[in-house]
């Protein structure tokens, strides 16, 4: 009744209300995961029990959402626009120095 008052769907009643509860059954990658525990599970009690359901891979999950992969193509990709940068940076510089030799005619 509370969600259809409030014109809440299901996913954010849950959230809403998480807050309210002293035993929560959700699956653990809302927990466990940084990115998404920070917005989920922020307003759960600390001194509520959590039940995690099918947790027998528990171990892997922590692994993989704390690592980080990163492709080749990305690194050289990031590594090509920081040269350019540093070019960019590099003639600004040069036209600064200019700028300023010719201001106090040095």
């Amino acid at each position: 009744m509370f969600g259809k008052e409030k014109g809440w769907c299901p996913y954010y009643l849950a959230r809403h209300m998480v807050q309210f509860a002293n035993v929560v059954v959700y699956s653990y990658q809302y927990l466990l995961d940084p990115k998404v525990a920070g917005i989920i599970s922020k307003e759960m009690q600390k001194e509520s029990v959590v039940v995690f359901d099918e947790a027998h891979n528990i171990d892997n999950v922590c692994i993989e959402a704390l690592s980080v992969s990163v492709r080749r193509q990305t690194i050289e990709g990031a590594r090509r626009n920081l040269t350019r940068m540093r070019q960019e940076i590099d003639k600004y510089v040069l036209f600064l120095a200019f700028s300023f030799c010719a201001k106090f005619s040095l």
